[in-house]
């Protein structure tokens, strides 16, 4: 497993009454299929989330979107994170949104982790 990951620093797990961050919309959207070429992998949370920490997260489901070593841009109001990639045609891409040990996309003011999230999506021919 490969991952994209990076955190600000440790922090220790705390409980609380607030529930986990989750995704509110991604895209491509979950099960899209989308044109070959550029695109821009967005996710967006339902609340601001911690600067400079994500994880988007390879699996052997599918293949890892091709987005180079390009860091993840956080949206001004911190709850979008997006990254350029190119899709190839007729590929099924899935990527994980936190996942097991890789769990760095975290509400801005708890540092609770989100919820993971599994997207998947394909490329037409």
């Amino acid at each position: 497993i490969a991952a994209i990951a990076y955190w600000t620093g440790l922090t220790e797990a705390r409980p609380s009454s607030t529930p986990q961050p989750r995704i509110v919309a991604t895209s491509p959207a979950q099960n899209a299929v989308i044109k070959p070429g550029p695109y821009t992998l967005v996710v967006t949370f339902d609340r601001p989330m911690l600067a400079e920490s994500y994880s988007f997260v390879q699996s052997s489901e599918g293949l890892y979107p091709h987005c180079g070593k390009a860091k993840p841009q956080q949206s001004s109001d911190r709850r979008s994170y997006s990254l350029q990639c190119t899709a190839k045609s007729g590929e099924q891409y899935v990527v994980w949104l936190n996942r097991a040990r890789f769990a760095n996309f975290k509400d801005a003011t708890t540092r609770i982790p989100a919820t993971p999230y599994r997207l998947s999506f394909s490329v037409s021919r």
